[in-house]
């Protein structure tokens, strides 16, 4: 699983859940790519089919995720589409101003 932290937090304010982890489970984190966003999406690439673009700060993100739950898509917001591009990962939709609704009708 690629766990993305929100803008503005600190790798220390989730190591509390991720040391927890680690000690009940035989699951650890991976902070290679901790600094390199460019370099995650190159290395998984391969795993994903195309990206959808969402408007952050609406409902939109919940619409992108549930559909990259099921397209294997990368959920990104407009400020990421040149490095998509930049990657030749494939353009797949446009889901801002969508809702949940509208998807499942």
């Amino acid at each position: 699983m690629i766990y993305l932290l929100p803008r503005g937090a600190t790798r220390a304010a989730y190591s509390l859940w991720l040391d927890e982890l680690a000690a009940v489970s035989n699951v650890s984190a991976d902070f290679r790519y901790y600094t390199d966003f460019n370099g995650l999406l190159a290395r998984f690439k391969s795993f994903t089919n195309g990206y959808s673009i969402y408007e952050f700060g609406d409902c939109s993100f919940n619409v992108a995720t549930t559909v990259a739950g099921v397209t294997r898509d990368l959920p990104v917001t407009a400020e990421l589409i040149p490095l998509m591009q930049n990657l030749s990962i494939p353009f797949s939709f446009d889901l801002r101003n969508v809702t949940i609704t509208q998807v499942l009708d």
